[in-house]
């Protein structure tokens, strides 16, 4: 699996357009065009389970920005907090 996630992938990086039309609508494989473009840019690629790879992907995507922005909020609240703290203590010894 791992092997055929990484073909997608670069196949996705190289015709963009292309997986995204094949990912988003499966009938999009009728098209002629469509699947010769593919077959170009990327032959080593299941035509069939790109629509499947393409979707895995952007889904561990997504679950990535989101880890990242809660890391990120979190760090920010901390932050946050720590000055809230500080002045408090400021206006307590003054």
């Amino acid at each position: 699996m791992s092997g055929d996630l990484t073909r997608a992938v670069k196949c996705f990086f190289r015709c963009p357009a292309c997986a995204l039309s094949v990912m988003l609508s499966p009938a999009a494989l009728g098209d002629p065009r469509v699947v010769e473009t593919l077959k170009q840019t990327c032959p080593d690629v299941d035509l069939g389970s790109l629509g499947f790879y393409m979707g895995f992907f952007l889904a561990l995507l997504f679950v990535l920005f989101c880890i990242i922005a809660y890391l990120f909020f979190n760090v920010l609240r901390v932050f946050i907090m720590h000055e809230l703290i500080l002045v408090n203590i400021e206006r307590l010894l003054i």
